[in-house]
C-alpha cells in the first residue's frame, strides 16, 4: 500500500490541505451569512452559484490546463480561490459573496480535473483503483475535518476566512515543488444528454435528484442547525456528520449493489433517506447529539446514491463511452445541485428550517416512483455482466481519461500546440514523452 501511494504523496497532501480549507469555508459561510442578516433566499442563491461555478469549471477547466500546463494552472487557481476566500470578510454583501462562491466552485472543479488526471497517470491498471480510492477517502475526510474545525472559531471577524485562505495557499506548495512530470493532455468531453439518458435513464435521473438533495444538505445544514437553535459549538458537527456517514457507508453499500439490481439499492437508499428526512424535518429534535447521529445515518444512506447511480450508468456504457458517461452523470448531479439550494431555502422561508429535509424527502420520493417505473421497462443485467463497484466512481470529477485511452487524434483529447508524442524502442514496447512540462525542460525530469 505504501509503495503504491508514495509516488503521489505530494499531490494527496495538497488535496488534504485544499479540502480542509474548502470544508472550513463551506461550513462557516452560511452561519456568517445569517449572522450578517442575509435572507435565506440570498444564502440559497450563493450556494447555487457555487455549484454553477463547479459545472462551468468541469467544462472550461481543460482549456486553462492546456494553455498553461498542470502545475501553473494549479498554482493560479489555488491563488484565485485563496483570494476569493478573503473577499467575504472584506466586502460583506450578498452579490459579492455570490461572485466569490461562483469563483470558488469554478476553481474547485478545475483543480479536481488536474488532480485526477495526475493521479490517473501516476497509477497503472493494477494500482489505479487503490490510488483513486485513497484520494476519495482523503477528499471526504479532509472536508469533514475542515467542517468540524469551525467549532473552535468565531463566526464574526475574519479569522475563519484567513485560515481557509492560508490552507488553500499551502495546498499549492507540494505541487509547485514536485519534480514529477506533468500528465498527458486532458480530456474535453462531448456530452450528449439525450444519448446518455437513452442509455441509462435511471442513472441520469438519479444523479440529478441526488444532486438536488445532497447539494442542499451540504450547503445548508449549518444554516438549518443555526435556525433550529443548535448550540453554536455543535453546528459544525451537524454539518460534518453528513460527510462522516458517506465516508462510512459509501463502499459497503456500493459493493452490495454489485450483487443486486442497482436500482433496488437506489430505491432502498432513497426510502431510508426519506424516512430519516421526515423524522428530522417533522420531529423537532431537541437533543443536538441525537440530531448529529441522525444526520450520520442520513449521510450514510443518501451520499452513496450518486456513486451507485454512476456505477449503474457504467454498467450500460460501452468502453468507448466511459469518459462521456462519467462527465454526463457528473453534469446531471451538478445541475441538480445548482437548483436544490435555492428551492430548499425558498421552502425554509415558507415552512421553517425543517423544510430543508422535507424538500429533500419530496425529491427522493419522486425518484423512487421513477425507478419503480424503470424496473418495469428494462430487465437488470446479470451479476456477471455488471462491472465491480469502484470507490473511485464517487470521486468528485471522475471523467478524466486514463493514459491507456489517450490517442492524439481523438476528438475528446485537447492537445497543447507544442505537444509531441515520441515513441522509442521496438514495436512492442513504446515510451511516450510529454515535453510541454516546464520541469522536464528545466530540470531534465523523466
Amino acid at each position: 500500500m505504501a509503495s503504491i501511494i508514495a509516488p503521489v504523496t505530494a499531490l494527496l497532501l495538497s488535496v488534504a490541505f485544499m479540502m480542509f480549507g474548502h470544508g472550513l469555508q463551506t461550513t462557516i459561510l452560511p452561519i456568517r451569512a445569517e449572522f450578517e442578516s442575509f435572507s435565506n433566499a440570498t444564502i440559497g442563491i450563493m450556494s447555487s452559484l457555487f455549484f454553477l461555478g463547479f459545472v462551468l469549471g468541469g467544462i472550461l477547466g481543460p482549456y486553462l490546463i492546456v494553455r498553461a500546463g498542470h502545475i501553473r494552472t494549479f498554482a493560479a487557481l489555488v491563488s484565485v480561490w485563496s483570494a476569493s476566500a478573503l473577499l467575504h470578510p472584506l466586502v460583506v454583501e450578498g452579490a459579492t459573496w455570490g461572485v466569490a462562491r461562483l469563483i470558488s466552485g469554478f476553481c474547485l472543479a478545475s483543480l479536481y480535473l488536474i488532480i485526477e488526471s495526475w493521479l490517473n497517470e501516476r497509477a497503472d491498471n493494477t494500482t489505479r483503483g487503490m490510488v483513486m480510492s485513497a484520494y476519495t477517502i482523503i477528499v471526504f475526510s479532509s472536508i469533514m475535518v475542515g467542517q468540524v474545525s469551525t467549532s473552535i472559531l468565531t463566526v464574526e471577524g475574519y479569522q475563519a476566512f484567513v485560515i481557509s485562505s492560508i490552507l488553500l495557499s499551502i495546498a499549492a506548495v507540494p505541487v509547485a515543488l514536485t519534480k514529477s512530470a506533468q500528465p498527458a493532455p486532458i480530456a474535453v468531453v462531448r456530452i450528449r444528454p439525450l444519448t446518455l439518458y437513452r442509455t441509462s435513464p435511471a442513472a441520469i435521473i438519479s444523479c440529478f435528484v441526488v444532486g438536488l438533495g445532497v447539494g442542499s444538505l451540504f450547503s445548508l445544514l449549518p444554516l438549518y442547525a443555526s435556525q433550529a437553535k443548535v448550540e453554536a459549538s455543535l453546528i459544525p458537527f451537524v454539518a460534518g456528520a453528513l460527510m462522516l456517514g458517506g465516508l462510512l457507508f459509501q463502499y459497503p453499500l456500493g459493493r452490495l449493489s454489485d450483487k443486486v439490481d442497482r436500482r433496488y439499492m437506489l430505491i432502498l437508499g432513497s426510502i431510508g433517506s426519506i424516512a430519516v428526512c421526515m423524522f428530522i424535518g417533522l420531529g423537532n429534535i431537541v437533543d443536538p447529539y441525537f440530531l448529529i447521529f441522525m444526520v450520520v445515518v442520513l449521510g450514510g444512506l443518501v451520499q452513496p446514491l450518486y456513486s451507485i447511480a454512476a456505477a449503474h450508468a457504467f454498467d450500460f456504457a460501452s468502453p468507448d463511452d466511459m469518459v462521456e458517461t462519467a462527465a454526463g452523470v457528473l453534469l446531471a448531479y451538478g445541475t441538480g445541485s445548482i437548483i436544490g439550494p435555492t428551492v430548499a431555502t425558498t421552502a425554509m422561508d415558507i415552512v421553517g428550517p425543517g423544510a430543508l429535509f422535507l424538500s429533500v424527502a419530496c425529491s427522493l420520493a419522486g425518484l423512487v416512483l421513477f425507478l419503480m417505473f424503470r424496473i418495469t421497462r428494462r430487465v437488470t443485467l446479470s451479476t456477471e455482466d455488471k462491472g465491480d463497484y469502484d470507490l473511485a466512481s464517487s470521486a468528485p470529477i471522475g471523467g478524466v481519461l486514463t493514459p491507456e485511452l489517450y490517442e492524439v487524434e481523438d476528438e475528446w483529447v485537447l492537445v497543447p500546440e507544442d505537444y509531441e508524442m515520441e515513441e522509442t524502442g521496438d514495436d512492442e514496447e513504446t515510451t511516450t514523452e510529454y515535453p510541454y512540462s516546464d520541469l522536464e525542460e528545466d530540470e531534465g525530469t523523466p
